[in-house]
C-alpha cells in the first residue's frame, strides 16, 4: 500500500463498504483527474444506505481539500442528490518510542459546519 487513496480504499473495504477508485491518470497532461473535480473514491454501504465520494490526502492538506470542495458546484449538486462527501487525511503517528501507525482523520463535508472524527487504522 503506498498512497492515501490505497489506504482509504483498504479502510472502506475493511469496514464493509464497496469502494472503487474513480480518479484517472491522463498521461498527456501528466496529472490525475478527479471524479466531479474532487473525488478519488466512490464508496457505498448498502447496509447503511449511504453513497459517498471521498477525497484522500495527507492530514496537512486536508483543510485545503475541504475548502476546494466547498467551492465546487458539482459538490453541492452531489449533496443535493443525496450523496455524502468525506475527506480522508492520513498521517503517521503514535507514542514516543512506539511503532508509528497510519492515523486517519475523516472530515465530513456538508454545506454546514461539521466536525471531523479521528480514527486509527489498524
Amino acid at each position: 500500500m503506498t498512497g492515501p487513496v490505497a489506504r482509504s480504499l483498504a479502510w472502506y473495504r475493511k469496514h464493509g463498504w464497496c469502494a472503487y477508485s474513480v480518479s484517472r491518470w491522463v498521461p498527456q497532461a501528466r496529472k490525475t483527474i478527479d471524479y466531479a473535480g474532487f473525488g478519488d473514491i466512490i464508496a457505498f454501504a448498502p447496509h447503511l444506505g449511504i453513497i459517498e465520494i471521498c477525497q484522500a490526502t495527507t492530514t496537512d492538506h486536508q483543510a485545503a481539500r475541504v475548502n476546494k470542495i466547498l467551492s465546487l458546484d458539482s459538490a453541492q449538486a452531489w449533496v443535493k442528490a443525496g450523496g455524502q462527501i468525506a475527506v480522508h487525511g492520513w498521517k503517521k503517528g503514535g507514542s514516543r518510542g512506539q511503532r508509528k501507525l497510519w492515523m486517519l482523520t475523516v472530515t465530513p463535508v456538508g454545506f454546514e459546519e461539521d466536525e471531523g472524527e479521528r480514527l486509527e487504522a489498524t
